[in-house]
């Protein structure tokens, strides 16, 4: 319930300060010298107007994460959004490319935090997987466990357990583990943002 929470609380404070006046800068030419500075909202419309998408963006991307999480805590259905989260995230870094403000710096850590969240990064424990596999009428039991960011691993096989390498920032970067089942490969598939697939002689999983 907390990880939840801290779900719905993090876009929320993020559109909070987004709706401030000082989130971005925009500059106005100057014929008599430096350009004029300006700082407004991120749902300021203004910035449509002078081609600076970003700020706009993330404004209705975070407002769509909010909707979305809530959504989920409504419906009680484990559904989370790392692909809207990140590129949330990595859109908030382009005005601190331009001119950073204290508020800017604030809403792209929120929404780091949130992205993290997200896919799982932070706050969870290992997640777990299991498959029941015929093969060669043998029916074998797979479990994995594995962590995303520090990418721990175990896969177990019936009554036996192998303890795999870590391989750092598994939610990202994906990670392929090969291993017998019975007399014949199997392969093991865990996705960037951690959905788990296995592939045996007799078929995937």
């Amino acid at each position: 319930m907390k990880k939840k929470l801290a779900l719905i609380l993090l876009p929320l404070a993020a559109i909070a300060l987004e709706a401030l006046p000082g989130g971005t800068v925009m500059y106005f030419g100057n014929p008599d010298g430096e350009p004029f500075r300006s700082t407004c909202s991120y749902f300021d419309p203004i910035h449509w107007g002078y081609a600076d998408f970003a700020p706009n963006l993330v404004a209705v991307l975070t407002c769509v994460l909010l909707a979305l999480t809530v959504l989920w805590v409504v419906t009680k259905k484990e559904r989370r959004h790392p692909i809207l989260a990140g590129c949330t995230f990595l859109l908030s870094l382009l005005p601190l490319f331009f001119s950073a403000t204290p508020i800017s710096v604030a809403v792209s850590l929120i929404l780091a935090a949130t992205a993290m969240l997200n896919t799982r990064l932070i706050g969870e424990g290992p997640l777990k997987k299991e498959w029941t596999v015929v093969q060669d009428d043998e029916t074998y039991t797979v479990t994995a466990e594995y962590t995303l960011f520090l990418g721990k691993m175990k896969v177990s096989v019936n009554d036996s357990t192998y303890v795999l390498p870590k391989k750092f920032l598994t939610c990202l970067l994906g990670r392929k583990e090969s291993f017998m089942l019975g007399d014949k490969l199997a392969i093991l598939r865990v996705k960037p943002f951690g959905k788990a697939e296995l592939t045996t002689a007799g078929g995937k999983y």
